[in-house]
């Protein structure tokens, strides 16, 4: 008899990313907003990446 082969692992592709803003640090696309404040006609959100830990600001124009 011949000896079986082994199958080639199956290769997984990552959980699906929300879509949205990607941490700058990490490229994780999972950053919900930890607060919110208004700024001179702007508003200024402030985010958490739930992969490493990093906050930064994302900037949005008020029209």
């Amino acid at each position: 008899m011949a000896p079986r082969q082994k199958k080639a692992p199956a290769t997984k592709s990552p959980p699906p990313q929300p879509a949205g803003v990607a941490c700058p640090q990490c490229g994780s696309g999972y950053a919900p907003v930890y607060y919110t404040r208004q700024q001179m006609g702007k508003t200024v959100r402030v985010r958490e990446c739930q992969h490493c830990g990093r906050r930064f600001s994302t900037v949005e124009r008020v029209a």
